[in-house]
């Protein structure tokens, strides 16, 4: 139900909305945006920790190196996003 909500909320807003009150919302969807983007780097990460978990991987073997990068790679990426993002000025 929330989904039809949104939609119809989001299109309300593009045909309707004056210029004014679509610059009132950037802010809430740019928020919105960046925490939908945070739960999906979590859980990514979250199902690195589960695969490395169910292998039972010793410390230095190269599938915990692979994983340790790759989980590395994820959060440096949604950082550097979330910068771009948080710094950005938009018109």
């Amino acid at each position: 139900m929330t989904l039809w909500v949104k939609w119809l909320l989001g299109l309300g807003f593009m045909l309707q909305g004056s210029a004014q009150s679509r610059a009132a919302m950037a802010p809430w969807h740019v928020a919105g945006g960046r925490a939908l983007f945070f739960m999906a780097i979590c859980a990514a990460l979250t199902g690195l920790m589960d695969k490395y978990t169910s292998m039972k991987l010793m410390a230095h073997q190269r599938e915990s190196h692979l994983i340790n990068f790759t989980g590395l790679a994820i959060l440096l990426f949604g950082v550097f996003v979330d910068m771009a993002v948080g710094l950005a000025r938009f018109p």
